[in-house]
This record gives structure tokens, C-alpha cells and sequence, in this order.
């Protein structure tokens, strides 16, 4: 009799295995982690501009400036805006910033028509770019997002003329480089509007 040669069969898989599939199964739960994140972000962005339709909350007990005195300077319009009449305001107390982040033009022009007329030596408009920043996501919307925002700009000028002397309106700055997370959304052909 030949002698019998028992082999035995493992059913554990090499070590190497199981980090992969750890990493994969934790890889996955950060990923969706951070898609709920989006979600709920998204979500709470989207009914914070349906209650509070500019895109801002009015502050309250602020003193309002009289509408018979002029104001030097009043900047209007988006986060850059804003940014230009903090700088503006180190160097000048007379400047009235009334401009918002992430403001569109059609808030712009809603707040403008919603509050009482403000006298002013200078208005400077700065607004245009977050009407352009969701075309990659609404591309059949494309002509009438860039219709309305002409229409809007045209609009706020009128108005602003009849209220300032001098109205400074800015072309659209270009926005930085976009980041990672709204890549897949942006449409380089926006620079284009």
C-alpha cells in the first residue's frame, strides 16, 4: 500500500486581503459620510433662500440712514462687493456697505426694490457671479440665467441712477480656481458668459 498523502486546504485569505477590503468598506462609509453631509448642506442652503428670499437676513435695531442726506459711498451687489467696502471703510467712514456673500443679481435687485430709497453720492454694483457659478448644473438654462442677469444688471442701473449721481457698475470678476468638490459641476464655458 502506498501511503496516503493528506493535504490540507486553507479557507483563510492571505492577510493583505483583509486590509483591502477594510480600507475599501472604510473608504466607502467617509465617502458616504460626506455625501449626506452635502446633502443636508445643500438642502438647508436651498430652504434658507426660501424663507429669506435675499439671501440674507436683515440685520434688526440697525440704524437706517436718512433718505434726505446722501451717503458718499453705498456698494452694492456680492461677497467681492462686500469685501471692497470693508477695505473702503479702514480708510473712509462714509461708506454704506450694502452688499452680501453669495448674493445673485436677482436678490440684488429685489432688496434694492424692497427698501427704502437711499440717496447716494457713488453706488458701486459689483454683482453677476453666483447668477454664472450654477450653469454647469442647469445647462438647458443657460440663455435664460444669462438673459435675466442682463436684464437684471439693466434694471438695477435704472434704479440706481435715479437714486446716485454717480453709478460705478463692475464687470464680473473672474472667480479663482474652482475647488475639487465643485468641479463636477462647473462648466469651464462659464468664463465664457
Amino acid at each position: 500500500m502506498s501511503p496516503k498523502v493528506a493535504y490540507k486546504v486553507s479557507s483563510q485569505r492571505p492577510g493583505w486581503i483583509r486590509v483591502l477590503v477594510g480600507l475599501v468598506l472604510l473608504t466607502s462609509l467617509a465617502a458616504n459620510a460626506w455625501l449626506l453631509g452635502q446633502t443636508r448642506e445643500g438642502f438647508a442652503k436651498l430652504q434658507f433662500v426660501r424663507v429669506f428670499p435675499l439671501g440674507f437676513v436683515q440685520p434688526g435695531g440697525e440704524p437706517v440712514p436718512s433718505t434726505q442726506t446722501p451717503v458718499s459711498i453705498v456698494v452694492r451687489g456680492d461677497s467681492r462687493a462686500a469685501d471692497w467696502a470693508a477695505q473702503l471703510s479702514k480708510r473712509r467712514s462714509d461708506v454704506l456697505n450694502l452688499a452680501h456673500g453669495a448674493q445673485t443679481s436677482t436678490q440684488a435687485l429685489l432688496q434694492l426694490r424692497s427698501e427704502l430709497p437711499l440717496a447716494a453720492q457713488v453706488t458701486l454694483l459689483q454683482i453677476g457671479i453666483n447668477d454664472l457659478h450654477p450653469l454647469g448644473t442647469m445647462p438647458r438654462l443657460r440663455e435664460r440665467v444669462t438673459q435675466q442677469l442682463h436684464g437684471n444688471l439693466r434694471a438695477m442701473r435704472n434704479e440706481l441712477l435715479a437714486r446716485s449721481r454717480t453709478v460705478v457698475l463692475s464687470t464680473i470678476v473672474l472667480p479663482g480656481p474652482v475647488p475639487w468638490d465643485r468641479r463636477f459641476d462647473w462648466d469651464p464655458a462659464t468664463l465664457d458668459e
